[in-house]
């Protein structure tokens, strides 16, 4: 999005602020020359007060095309951290590879990372992890608006808690980018290139172990027009090859209008009517002409491609672009680019009509989206990805003023993207209005279906003392908790979501030494708490 001098992300955003939003373009490039530039597309519009928080009317909605789901968790966020800090960030730009393609690595605003959601894969030795992101700041052709190249292809290999590896300000190995170059299989004037989620290819399947990039790029107009491509590597994402485009709005390029299709993972799934495995990939229709909203604009949509066929063809290195076909009115038989598709997000709030990332739960068995708006992050599940309940807000920002956005779901088990019963999600933190990246931060949200216990009253007696009854304090208790006593159950009384009362058997405490007390949620939404120490001393 060219927004006072530079690319900006193209927001998400409750679409009835269209009027907000065309009132302020105008009045916004007409001051391009007396401000500095804003690369990336951290976008300053996001942070504007609403309109309306009022629920889509899209006419194209799948409501009633798939049962409803009352069933969801009601998940919670027990930790949130700040993982790179500004500073960290800034002296990252100083030691990125190639050398260069930051211009001016002092200069703000230095690294501009991540401008998309970060990917997160197994390196393919077993050591530690691989994060993709997008520098978002600007890489060829600076100085000329015409030609300028905005955005890039990031990868890092460090942990979970030091995405950009260690030690911090020096990572070791660096930060490598890579630059999409000019394609047949894209426009020529494109003005942003970046990524974003990978998939790594399965042991066993065409093209193993390779990396499979979904990209976004951005063209010119008011303020961009966009789409959605796949790029594949062999050699750990230091260089990618273009696969061409997959996803596009059902309107040409306008160069008065703006469009969003984002850039979301590619998730198997095996189709349960017809036992045919796929990778889903859900991306919003985001669509304006100069002066209104695109009468087929919606939230969420999905398009899927043959698993084994996208596959086989990515390995060849062939364009995989006509192998994505769109969900409408009950079918698949939408081309990815330029089709229409479904509104599968009827149930759109003020709190949750922003950007989405939308991964496979192991833990529920179904799709579980994460969806920020900037001043919002939600959780949603859906059984089958094509109908999306009412979702829950998370996690609400305190600075009204802040910028939030690209938040992702990264699993913590053997592969990231599938989730367990705990999972984090990263996001970009931009704290100052309408001047992102300065300072600008990536945090940790850590998610939980499970309780957490806070403290245990009593904490401690004496071998061979008489049972006793246990207060257990914590959070997100339900009616059927149980109290766990070294991983096994003990009489639980519900007393409020914060507190319950165990019944601790004399034999627990025969002998001296220290016990666990934890908490059990039932399934499907439940899980073990973390544990706090009951200590037996010896008379």
């Amino acid at each position: 999005m060219t927004t006072l001098g530079g690319p900006c992300r193209f927001s998400g955003e409750n679409h009835h602020r269209l009027t907000w939003i065309l009132a302020l373009v105008s009045a916004l490039l007409a001051v391009q020359s007396a401000v500095a530039q804003i690369p990336a597309r951290l976008d300053p519009l996001r942070s504007a007060p609403r309109l309306s928080d009022a629920v889509s009317k899209n006419p194209l909605s799948a409501a009633g095309e798939s049962n409803t789901d009352s069933g969801q968790c009601h998940v919670h966020v027990i930790a949130n951290e700040v993982i790179v800090s500004d500073h960290e960030r800034e002296e990252v730009g100083y030691h990125v590879q190639p050398p260069g393609i930051i211009p001016a690595p002092g200069q703000w605003p230095y690294f501009a990372w991540s401008d998309t959601p970060m990917g997160v894969v197994r390196a393919r030795d077993g050591s530690g992890y691989l994060f993709f992101g997008s520098d978002g700041g600007c890489h060829e052709n600076c100085a000329d608006q015409n030609t300028w190249r905005w955005g890039s292809v990031t990868v890092s290999h460090g942990t979970f808690d030091h995405p950009l590896g260690e030690p911090l300000g020096d990572p070791n190995p660096p930060v490598y980018e890579f630059a999409f170059p000019a394609s047949a299989n894209l426009p020529a004037d494109i003005n942003y290139a970046g990524g974003g989620p990978v998939y790594r290819v399965p042991a066993g399947e065409p093209g193993a172990g390779s990396l499979l990039l979904v990209y976004h790029i951005e063209r010119n107009a008011n303020p961009f027009w966009s789409w959605t491509g796949m790029a594949k590597s062999t050699d750990e994402g230091l260089t990618w090859q273009d696969l061409g485009l997959i996803l596009s709005v059902p309107h040409p390029y306008n160069p008065t209008g703006a469009s969003g299709v984002g850039e979301n993972p590619l998730v198997p799934y095996t189709d349960p009517t017809t036992e045919q495995k796929y990778f889903y990939i859900f991306f919003p229709h985001h669509c304006w002409t100069a002066t209104a909203e695109c009468s087929d604009f919606t939230f969420i949509s999905v398009a899927r491609a043959p698993y084994e066929e996208l596959l086989t063809t990515a390995a060849t290195g062939h364009p995989v672009s006509k192998l994505f076909k769109k969900y409408y009115n009950g079918n698949w038989d939408q081309p990815g680019l330029g089709g229409l598709a479904s509104e599968t997000f009827p149930n759109v709030t003020g709190e949750t009509d922003g950007d989405f990332q939308i991964v496979w739960s192991a833990y529920r068995h179904r799709f579980i989206a994460m969806v920020d708006n900037s001043q919002y992050i939600a959780y949603g599940e859906s059984v089958d990805g094509l109908y999306w309940p009412a979702m829950q807000v998370l996690y609400r920002e305190p600075n009204l003023l802040a910028t939030i956005g690209y938040a992702n779901a990264v699993g913590l088990g053997e592969d990231p993207a599938v989730l367990g019963k705990t999972f984090y999600s990263y996001y970009t933190d931009s704290p100052v209005p309408y001047n992102p990246w300065q300072p600008a931060t990536v945090n940790r949200l850590t998610i939980t279906t499970a309780a957490s216990v806070t403290s245990i009253q009593p904490n401690v007696a004496t071998a061979g003392a008489p049972a006793l009854s246990l207060l257990v304090f914590g959070e997100h208790f339900v009616k059927n908790s149980t109290v766990m006593w070294n991983g096994s159950p003990r009489t639980t009384a519900f007393v409020s979501p914060t507190q319950l009362t165990a019944q601790i058997l004399a034999s627990d405490i025969t002998a001296a030494g220290e016990a666990h007390v934890d908490v059990s949620n039932p399934a499907p939404c439940g899980g073990l708490s973390n544990a706090e120490p009951f200590t037996i001393y010896t008379p």
